[in-house]
């Protein structure tokens, strides 16, 4: 119900009013209108009108519509971190995905660059999946950001491992259709296989957790999302790959 061109025209008290109620939750049900507008330090004219632009014709509906909203964003999936832990306990049980690790290492192994790519906290992985593959003994670089210029030369001896939680990261996807483009093999490593990174990669990596976000207010009263998935499977997945990779050279010495 808290849209973002309604959430455009509250003014600032009325944003007051708006912040209030995200904060108090279920809460909010209980409250009588003239309670909550004490809470806020408004007066009650502030919190109908507030009422009005979301589009309520008075205090008891807009409390039923919020009750429908607050269930409506109920998942009866698992918690991220249980998700979490199942994905990783599974993850020797399950033969397909250790064989698709086991061809990224031996990609890895025979590549002379490894780039990893990501935006975000993808890019803070990214940072990670670098200084941890250089640490097994495969020097590797990363990048954070989707305006870095990539070199217009033959990357045929590259691989490059693109991350992304939604895989529909449009600056991601150019760059790494770019570098395919230029001969580079892509991996990719994305919270579910259905998405357009897997479009442009040659050997798709998938987890399955539940997506996370929340939304912030901006500048400028802009509803600003984020994303706050974990990425706990990404680091697993990319630390499975360098061990493997290590193994694989051991064995080649």
């Amino acid at each position: 119900m808290f849209t973002y061109e309604r959430i455009q025209t509250l003014n600032e008290s009325e944003l007051e009013v708006y912040n209030h109620i995200l904060s108090l939750e279920s809460k909010v049900l209980d409250m009588k209108i003239r309670e909550l507008a004490e809470a806020c330090h408004v007066s009650v004219t502030v919190v109908w009108n507030f009422v009005k632009k979301m589009q309520c014709d008075g205090w008891t509906e807009f409390k039923i519509k919020y009750k429908e909203s607050l269930l409506d964003n109920r998942s009866d999936e698992p918690l991220a971190d249980d998700a979490t832990i199942e994905y990783i306990e599974s993850f020797n049980e399950d033969i397909t995905q250790k064989m698709q690790v086991n061809k990224a290492a031996l990609m890895v192994s025979k590549a002379r660059k490894v780039v990893f790519i990501g935006e975000g906290t993808s890019g803070v992985m990214a940072k990670y999946g670098s200084m941890y593959l250089t640490s097994m003994g495969k020097s590797s670089q990363y990048t954070d950001t989707p305006f870095y210029p990539i070199p217009p030369e033959d990357h045929s001896d590259a691989v490059v491992i693109g991350l992304s939680v939604s895989g529909d990261t449009v600056g991601l996807l150019d760059r790494l259709a770019r570098y395919k483009e230029l001969g580079a093999q892509i991996i990719t490593i994305t919270n579910g296989i259905k998405n357009k990174l897997v479009s442009v990669s040659d050997l798709p990596l998938a987890y399955k957790v539940p997506k996370e976000e929340y939304h912030v207010m901006g500048p400028r009263k802009m509803l600003i999302r984020i994303n706050t998935t974990t990425q706990m499977p990404v680091m697993y997945l990319i630390e499975s790959i360098a061990k493997k990779y290590l193994e694989l050279r051991r064995n080649d010495e």
